[in-house]
C-alpha cells in the first residue's frame, strides 16, 4: 500500500518484479510471515523499501478497502 519513503502503492511489487524477483507472506494462528526474493543487485534498495514498509505505511484508506 506504500510507504512514507516509497508512496507508490505498487512500488514495492513493481521493484522486486523489475529486478527479477517475488514476494510472498502468510499469517498463521499467532504470526505473520513476510518473504520477499531478489537478486543482489537490488537487495540493498528491497531492504530498504520493506523497512519503510513496516516503519511508515500509507495505510489509504481507499487501499485497505480493496484488501478486504
Amino acid at each position: 500500500m506504500g510507504s512514507e519513503k516509497y508512496p507508490g502503492e505498487n512500488e514495492w511489487g513493481e521493484f522486486l518484479t523489475r529486478n527479477g524477483g517475488e514476494t510472498n507472506a502468510f499469517t498463521e494462528f499467532e504470526y505473520t510471515n513476510y518473504q520477499f526474493k531478489i537478486g543482489y543487485q537490488g537487495l540493498q534498495k528491497a531492504l530498504d523499501m520493506q523497512a519503510w514498509l513496516f516503519a511508515k505505511p500509507l495505510l489509504a484508506k481507499d487501499s485497505m478497502t480493496r484488501e478486504i
